[in-house]
């Protein structure tokens, strides 16, 4: 018989009811009351500001992302190289130092006010942007400009973790999925802007995005420095790191049972991802039967050279490419909105690995797929399976670990799902897979490896995926007075 514990005024406007003891030390509860919304935690000023910080600087992101490309294939000594072996050495360029120095990035996090952190990484990173753009139009050295890639990339590995691990010093505990959910949303934002990014780097060069860029970082941390709270995790440190406290986080990490889950379950989400958004494009290019979104283009141009206009020359194919990232990104939005709505549903521990599984069975369906309309939907549900995998990965993690490890945990996270997305680029890196088996059985095959996956770990951890996760009781009252 579970104990009872009396509600208590800490744990935010939103009673509990049947407050007890879980297995893994977490408090379990049958969650009641109005869930929460959206708005209600932007009401909150202090994670308002890091939302919108972040919004714009994910933005900026995205314009440095095609400004660099841009430059990086200028500036290759090699003519012709191509996009795809350019894009793999900026993307191995800016993750090497993170997972080679994570478990001193964490340890940095959690000793150091996660505020500090977040507005030095980002002045940082406006000051890198610049100094790229410097050396494009003086030295256009190569070397020079992929080791100041390689920094920036340093300066988001510290960026990530304190950002996470600031969520639950913001947000009350029931607040804890709506405001990840929130998070997401800034890659879907950022995510419709790459593709002005890359209208506008295409026209007007790569300066005036690199420019564009370094205002959205130095933006970013000029709101996150008036955060009101230091965010800090414990008693301030001496800042310094041995072996033996890398041992001792390392081990902490494989060690927790849930830890494990949650990361097993994001470096799977990551490797899918990687090969899935490489061969969807391809399988739009040469084997979905785009007759229905030809014929909505020929009604199209009719209707423009009937009201005066010149008629449009439109690629199909590439017109086909941009939907279906589209259809991704709306189905992200609605599994955002669902993981808000559904308040109950998102405290499931099963969800991530039902969603697992899901997406598997998605994939399946996908690459069956013959008509443009059928694979549009297909992406949806991708990304609706997708978003109620990750958010409540990051939730629960939040609510899981100590917050005076929580950069730790963050880092070794960040470094262990660049190394699965580094492994699917590199997998494609030469074209092939892509040869072999072609982009439908690819993706066909990525399915049967979730849903494999998902009942491996359903047995695997079964005492972990029962019933519904909350966070720790020590944790709540320092959470709910960030809030105020």
């Amino acid at each position: 018989m579970q104990a009872k514990k009396a509600v208590r005024p800490e744990d935010g406007p939103v009673p509990w009811a049947d407050v007890g003891k879980g297995r893994d030390g977490d408090l379990e509860i049958r969650l009641s009351g109005a869930r929460p919304r959206f708005r209600e935690v932007l009401a909150i000023r202090n994670f308002r500001l890091l939302w919108i910080g972040q919004v714009i600087a994910s933005i900026g992101d995205r314009f440095y992302q095609f400004a660099l490309l841009y430059v990086v294939l200028k500036l290759s000594p090699q003519e012709g190289a191509g996009v795809g072996r350019e894009s793999a050495r900026v993307l191995f360029s800016g993750m090497i130092l993170t997972v080679l120095l994570t478990p001193w990035i964490g340890a940095f996090v959690d000793r150091h006010s996660r505020r500090a952190v977040r507005v030095f990484a980002d002045l940082a990173r406006a000051a890198l942007v610049l100094a790229m753009l410097a050396t494009w139009y003086t030295t256009g050295s190569v070397p020079l400009i992929f080791g100041l890639i390689a920094i920036a990339g340093l300066m988001t590995g510290f960026f990530i973790p304190a950002r996470q691990a600031s969520i639950p010093l913001l947000v009350t505990p029931r607040q804890i999925v709506a405001a990840n959910a929130l998070v997401t949303t800034i890659g879907v934002i950022a995510s419709l802007a790459g593709g002005c990014a890359g209208f506008l780097v295409a026209i007007f060069g790569e300066r005036s995005s690199f420019l564009i860029a370094a205002a959205g970082f130095a933006i970013s941390g000029a709101l996150i420095s008036r955060i009101d709270r230091p965010l800090a995790a414990a008693a301030p440190g001496d800042g310094r790191v041995t072996w033996s406290d890398i041992g001792r986080t390392l081990a902490s990490v494989w060690r927790d049972t849930v830890v494990r889950l949650m990361f097993l379950l994001n470096g799977i989400s990551q490797f899918v991802a990687g090969l899935f958004l490489v061969f969807v494009l391809e399988r739009a290019a040469h084997d979905l039967d785009l007759s229905v979104l030809r014929g909505a283009v020929r009604a199209f141009a009719r209707w423009a050279v009937a009201a005066g206009f010149k008629e449009p020359v439109v690629e199909i194919r590439l017109l086909a490419l941009v939907l279906l990232l589209m259809a991704l990104a709306c189905g992200l939005v609605c599994g955002v909105i669902a993981a808000g709505r559904l308040w109950k549903l998102a405290h499931l521990r099963c969800l991530p690995m039902a969603m697992l599984g899901a997406l598997g069975l998605c994939f399946v369906a996908f690459s069956a797929c013959t008509s443009f309309p059928l694979a549009a939907a297909g992406c949806i549900a991708i990304g609706a399976a997708g978003a109620l995998l990750n958010i409540p990965v990051d939730a629960r993690l939040q609510a899981h670990v100590p917050g005076a490890s929580q950069g730790r945990t963050f880092a070794a996270r960040s470094a262990w799902n660049y190394l699965f997305f580094l492994a699917a680029v590199g997998i494609n890196l030469d074209g092939r897979l892509l040869t072999w088996r072609g982009s439908g059985q690819v993706i066909e095959d990525l399915g049967w490896l979730c849903a494999c996956a998902a009942a491996a770990m359903s047995v695997a951890f079964r005492d972990q995926i029962r019933g519904s996760w909350i966070p720790p009781a020590d944790r709540t009252a320092g959470a709910d007075q960030a809030a105020l």
